[in-house]
């Protein structure tokens, strides 16, 4: 009796996506944010009225202590530095795994002091930042095409940057503020 085999091909799509901040166990940490893309900012601290154009990310309890940096969210060459540290920008653009194709989208770090340099590769295991020591203890982190002011991308529409969100909003101080997220 012959026998016969059956060979199923299924494509895989490989996203390398991934959280910004894990704990000392190498999990996701942290996934609070506590002021999301596109909330109105009106005019404080000389500051013009805006719209928020990322997500903010409280600092990591014992960060220093426990060494936890901030990692890129997919596969990248950092193509800016701007800034003194605790409030440097670090802007990256998005690669594919083998570094051989450049996607459209990159990522800002805002308000961190770098432990990267202008053309160095990053992937998903090497820091872009200290996890502790940053600008008003939060990574301000945006999605966009790098090089442009007005491309600005939700970050939420990345699946491994959703979190849970079962607080409704509040209104203080006249615009939008929440907190959401495992607390």
């Amino acid at each position: 009796m012959a026998m016969r085999m059956l060979f199923i091909i299924i494509p895989l799509v490989a996203f390398s996506y991934q959280w910004p901040m894990f704990d000392q166990y190498g999990n996701a940490d942290n996934k609070i944010v506590i002021s999301g893309f596109g909330a109105y900012r009106p005019y404080y601290n000389g500051m013009e009225e805006h719209f928020h154009a990322g997500i903010d990310i409280p600092e990591q309890e014992n960060a220093q202590m426990l060494e936890l940096y901030i990692w890129p969210i997919d596969y990248a060459i950092v193509v800016r530095i701007t800034g003194v540290a605790p409030n440097q920008h670090v802007t990256i653009q998005h690669y594919n795994s083998q570094f051989t194709t450049p996607k459209e989208e990159g990522s800002t770090y805002r308000h961190v002091t770098a432990i990267c340099d202008v053309g160095e590769t990053l992937t998903l295991d090497n820091p872009v930042a200290n996890g502790w020591d940053m600008h008003h203890e939060h990574l301000h982190l945006e999605y966009r095409v790098p090089g442009t002011l007005a491309d600005y991308k939700n970050p939420f529409t990345i699946t491994e940057l959703q979190i849970e969100d079962n607080t409704a909003p509040t209104l203080c101080r006249g615009d939008f503020h929440f907190v959401s997220g495992n607390s």
